[in-house]
């Protein structure tokens, strides 16, 4: 299990060597707010780890390891990203709190939330509880055609 401090780093790696093939310690020390020898440190405990590739004044690179890592993690992001979005959490709101939920939630809860979301997108507003949930957000209380809704959406049973 990778830490928390080592996902963000394996996540960052893999943005910035997307875009420039190659993640320079200046650009991660920028990515992540933090100072450049900190960022140093982190490099040789992931490359010791075998999760990246990294020589000095060379840059990072992820290993296939450093690379399941990081794409576990943007996926999570992304779903965590669009839900809130959903639940009209305020844009400002969304990346922190997506964050924090990445790496709060087991790998199981993980997987089974990025697969409601993926289901929910599937069906759009078809069955329009998200703009009911908005109304129920800004007055507190159900509407008639939400309350009809929960009649007509019965609960399949397993075959």
């Amino acid at each position: 299990m990778n830490s928390r401090a080592e996902q963000d780093y394996l996540l960052a790696i893999y943005q910035i060597s997307k875009n420039k093939g190659v993640a320079r310690t200046t650009d991660l020390a920028k990515a992540l707010r933090i100072k450049s020898p900190s960022v140093t440190d982190m490099l040789n405990k992931l490359r010791n780890k075998n999760l990246i590739l990294y020589k000095k004044y060379e840059g990072a690179r992820l290993a296939p390891a450093g690379l399941k890592v990081a794409k576990s993690q943007l996926i999570s992001q992304v779903a965590f990203k669009k839900f809130l979005k959903r639940i009209f959490i305020p844009s400002h709101l969304i990346e922190k709190d997506a964050h924090v939920l990445e790496h709060g939630l087991s790998a199981t809860t993980m997987r089974q939330f990025s697969k409601f979301v993926q289901f929910i997108e599937l069906f759009g507003e078809t069955p329009c509880f998200f703009a009911h949930f908005k109304i129920y957000c800004q007055k507190g209380k159900i509407s008639k055609e939400a309350k009809n809704l929960r009649l007509i959406c019965k609960t399949p049973k397993p075959k």
